[in-house]
């Protein structure tokens, strides 16, 4: 049985709204994935959503890796 999620951002693809809701839930700073369905919303309620090459050049970037 699947729970509607508290949003409903990801049209294409129903069950990509799940991700949203743990990150919101969870106070993530950042969503990494390689889902073209959720990197085409770039953020959610301050929730950068970003590739894993993106996420990593951030790192660097930031000297935190």
């Amino acid at each position: 049985m699947w729970l509607l999620p508290k949003f409903n951002v990801v049209e294409r693809d129903f069950k990509d709204n799940v991700v949203v809701e743990v990150a919101f839930d969870g106070k993530a700073d950042f969503i990494v994935l390689g889902d073209d369905h959720l990197l085409s919303l770039k953020s959610f309620k301050g929730i950068s959503v970003v590739s894993v090459k993106q996420m990593l050049a951030y790192l660097e970037e930031n000297s935190v890796v």
